[in-house]
């Protein structure tokens, strides 16, 4: 059985917690500008590329590509799932945990599988809009049938992308973030995967279980410096 916690509550933890005491209590920092620095603890660096910011309480390390918020550090900091590091920043600001619900895996994997389809149909819809992924579809030997089969589709070059399927649905929003296809900063919403070709990932039993994205920006340089030579 897995926890759900009532998104208001993590909002309001998020306003109490300074992400500033939460990383400067395991990680030794100094200020530069409006921001924190110091040697980000998730990977071996000589020259600090870790960066805090109160004003947007968000961290990220320009080295290894972590990123998030007071949350997310206690997670890859602590080695903590997501609920136990609400809970342990609740206990740290003394804010008591809401009573949470708990609902079955199944059916939170079946949830995640609607929205995955979703984003599917979305993708595929805009392939045929997309001259470039189709002309580097057809330079890799994909016919409009294999197109089909696979269900191939293609990512807009756009921070918001998804939004037309998830505006009015605040769970299904949710959702996507959980299947890792949106992702959440400064209480706004972006878009992993932009200008991308995107090959659904399937597990046994046929359900959308993640996405491959191949970028066409570097699809693009590949073919201009072969062009060069």
């Amino acid at each position: 059985m897995s926890k759900i916690i009532p998104q208001s509550f993590i909002n309001d933890l998020l306003a109490r917690v300074d992400i500033a005491d939460v990383v400067g209590s395991r990680v030794k920092l100094r200020r530069t500008g409006s921001n924190l620095v110091g040697l980000c603890p998730f990977h071996t660096e000589k020259t600090p590329s870790f960066t805090v910011s109160q004003s947007k309480q968000f961290f990220h390390c320009f080295g290894c590509g972590a990123h998030g918020s007071a949350i997310g550090f206690i997670m890859q900091f602590e080695h903590l799932s997501f609920v136990e590091s609400v809970e342990n920043l609740a206990t740290q600001f003394g804010l008591v945990m809401p009573k949470t619900m708990e609902v079955s895996n199944q059916v939170r994997y079946a949830e995640l599988y609607k929205a995955t389809e979703q984003a599917t149909v979305f993708f595929e819809k805009q392939l045929p809009t997309a001259t470039n992924c189709i002309n580097y579809l057809k330079s890799r030997g994909f016919t409009g049938e294999i197109c089909k089969k696979f269900r191939v589709g293609y990512a807009p070059n756009s921070w918001e992308n998804l939004r037309s399927i998830y505006n009015k649905s605040p769970m299904l929003r949710q959702q996507l973030i959980d299947a890792g296809l949106l992702t959440a900063k400064d209480n706004k919403t972006y878009s992993r995967f932009r200008d991308r070709v995107m090959f659904p990932i399937r597990n046994v039993r046929g359900y959308i279980i993640g996405f491959g994205g191949r970028t066409l920006r570097m699809i693009q340089q590949n073919i201009s410096i072969l062009q060069k030579l």
